[in-house]
C-alpha cells in the first residue's frame, strides 16, 4: 500500500451524511466511513474494515463495519503498509517501527528499526495473520535485505540474500505461517514469487534472467491457508493474473484476453503497476484491473461483464465511481479504485473509491446470491397484503439447480424488514417444501404480517438473507398492498 502521504489527494468536499446500502449486480455495497485518502484497506473475515484518514493533526488507522468507528491509532506522521487479522489486530509501519494495535493502547513489535540481527533497519509492510505472527521486509547486516517473522519478541528468517539478490517489500503471511513474497535471484533483472515458512523456501514462479516470467514488482502476492498464492506477473509481452502452489501455474485473467492492464495503475502508459490480488481459502481471486473498454475496476475473473465487481462509472452512493483522476501531465493519475489484498472467504472485498461528485469512501462489497422468492405461495402475483391483518405471511425461498434454499440460515432472512415468527419453543416458523413443483426442496419461512414495514404505494417487497456459510441472498417480488396498510 501507498503512504497515505503519498496518495493525498487535492482538498475535496466530503458527503458526512451516512448513506445506506446500495446495490449493483450481484453485490451490496456499504460504505464504511469517508476518507480523504485513496489508500487500499484491509478487511477480515469478520467484515471488519482497517483504513487511513488524515487531517491537519496527523493521520490515524480506523476500523469499522458500516456503523460506528474504532481508532486504531492517531497522530501518526506517516503510515505505511497495514493489515488487520480476525481477532480485530491491526498491524502497520509508521515511522521507523512496526506496530500493533486493536483499539486500546498500541503495542510496539519493532522499535527504531531493530528486527532479526540486533541491526537498525527500516522494517516496512507487514501483514498479520490470526495467530497474531507479523511478517514484514527490512534490512539486516550490512544493509541486506530480508523477509523475517515476529512473534511474542522472537524473530524468524524467512527469506535473505544469501538465497536472494533483491527481496521486494511485499510479503504476506497466511494462517499456516507460510509466508509468500516477491525477490530476484539475478540481481533485480527480473522477478519470482516464492513462500517459505522459515525451515524452506518454495518457487511459485521463478525470477531469473533465464526465464520468460517476472512478477509484477511494486505488487505484492497473497496467499491462502493451503497455501496458494496468487500475483500479478509479465510473461514476454502479456501481462495477467495468475496462482500456483509449486506446481503448474494457473491463468486467472490476462492480457491476451478482455483486460489491457493490471493493477492500480490507471493506465499501462505511466509504466507503474501496482498489483495485490488476492485469494481466499475457498479459492476466489480478485483482482483490480483495466478492461479493454477501459474501465478501471475489480474483477474475479477473465469476464470484465461476467466477473465484475464494480468498475468506473458505475453508481456507488447517490453518485458513480470516476473514469480517472488527476492530470496525467503531472504524473501518474490516481486512480478511482484502489484494492489491495481486500478479499475474506464470503467473498467480501474491501476497497476505497473515488466518485464523480468528488467525495471520497471506503466501501465494503458483499457477494448476494440472486434467488427467486414467492409470497403466499400458489396465492397469484401480485401477492395481496393487509399489513393489519393477524398472524403470519408465509414466503417461499426457491431452490434452483444452481442453489439450495435448505442452506439458508433462517434466523438471518428478513422480509421487508421483518424476521421470520418464533414457536413458543423458540424455534423459527420455517419448513422444507416443494412449493412450485419443480422436485427441488424450497425453504418456507413464516412472518408476522404487522411486522412487515411497507406503505400503501409499495409496488416490491424484498427478502434478505445469509447462507450459513454468510452469502448473502436477495430475492424480491410484485405486492400489491390492500387498505389498512400503514
Amino acid at each position: 500500500m501507498k503512504s497515505a502521504t503519498a496518495m493525498r489527494l487535492f482538498l475535496v468536499p466530503l458527503v458526512l451524511a451516512l448513506t445506506g446500502n446500495c446495490e449493483a449486480g450481484s453485490y451490496v455495497f456499504t460504505r464504511i466511513a469517508p476518507t480523504t485518502v485513496a489508500v487500499p484497506p484491509a478487511i477480515n473475515s469478520e467484515g471488519k474494515v482497517a483504513f487511513i484518514d488524515c487531517n491537519p493533526h496527523g493521520c490515524e488507522i480506523l476500523v469499522g463495519d458500516g456503523g460506528p468507528l474504532t481508532t486504531i491509532a492517531a497522530g501518526l506522521g506517516s503510515v505505511g503498509t497495514f493489515w488487520i487479522n480476525d481477532t480485530g489486530t491491526v498491524a502497520f509501519a509508521s515511522g521507523n517501527s512496526v506496530l500493533t494495535g486493536n483499539g486500546g493502547p498500541v503495542t510496539t513489535i519493532i522499535a527504531d528499526g531493530r528486527t532479526v540481527d540486533g541491526q537498525s533497519t527500516s522494517p516496512a509492510a507487514p501483514s498479520i495473520n490470526d495467530s497474531a505472527v507479523i511478517a514484514f521486509w527490512g534490512r539486516g547486516a550490512a544493509g541486506f535485505n530480508v523477509i523475517a517473522t515476529a512473534h511474542n519478541g522472537q524473530f524468524a528468517t524467512i527469506a535473505d540474500q544469501i538465497l536472494f539478490d533483491v527481496i521486494a517489500p511485499s510479503p504476506f503471511i497466511n494462517n499456516a505461517g507460510d509466508v509468500a513474497f516477491f525477490a530476484s535471484q539475478d540481481r533485480g533483472f527480473s522477478f519470482g514469487a516464492y513462500v517459505g515458512n522459515g525451515n524452506a523456501v518454495t518457487t511459485i514462479a521463478g525470477g531469473n534472467a533465464t526465464e520468460p516470467f517476472s512478477v509484477i514488482r511494486s505488487g505484492g502476492p497473497s496467499a491462502n491457508n493451503d497455501g496458494t498464492v496468487v500475483f500479478a506477473a509479465q510473461r514476454g509481452t502479456v501481462s495477467g493474473i495468475f496462482s500456483g502452489n509449486g506446481g503448474d501455474l494457473a491463468t486467472i485473467a490476462d492480457t491476451n484476453g478482455a483486460f489491457r492492464s493490471f493493477g492500480n495503475s490507471s493506465s499501462i502508459l505511466f509504466g507503474r503497476f501496482d498489483s495485490f490480488p488476492a485469494i481466499n481459502n475457498s479459492g476466489t481471486v480478485a483482482f483490480q484491473a483495466v478492461a479493454g473498454s477501459g474501465a478501471h475496476g475489480l474483477f474475479t475473473g477473465p469476464d470484465p461483464l461476467e466477473d465484475k465487481i464494480i468498475a468506473s462509472g458505475d453508481a456507488l452512493d447517490s453518485s458513480t465511481i470516476a473514469v480517472r483522476t488527476g492530470n496525467p501531465a503531472e504524473g501518474i493519475p490516481v486512480p478511482p479504485i484502489q484494492f489491495a489484498r481486500g478479499l475474506k472467504e464470503t467473498g467480501q472485498v474491501a476497497f476505497t473509491a473515488i466518485l464523480t461528485n468528488g467525495t471520497i469512501g471506503v466501501y465494503r462489497a458483499d457477494p448476494v446470491i440472486i434467488v427467486g422468492i414467492e409470497i403466499k405461495p400458489g396465492g397469484g402475483v401480485p401477492a395481496v397484503i393487509n399489513l393489519a391483518a393477524r398472524g403470519n405471511i408465509p414466503v417461499a425461498i426457491l431452490s434452483s439447480a444452481t442453489f439450495d434454499a435448505r442452506t439458508v440460515d433462517p434466523a438471518t432472512v428478513r422480509f421487508a424488514g421483518a424476521g421470520v415468527a418464533q414457536r413458543p419453543n423458540g424455534t423459527f416458523r420455517a419448513s422444507i417444501d416443494d412449493v412450485n413443483g419443480d422436485g427441488l426442496p424450497d425453504l418456507v419461512v413464516h412472518v408476522t404480517t404487522t411486522a412487515i414495514q411497507l406503505s400503501r404505494t409499495d409496488t416490491i417487497a424484498v427478502l434478505t438473507g445469509k447462507t450459513v456459510a454468510g452469502v448473502g441472498v436477495r430475492g424480491a417480488e410484485s405486492v400489491r398492498i390492500v387498505p389498512s396498510g400503514r
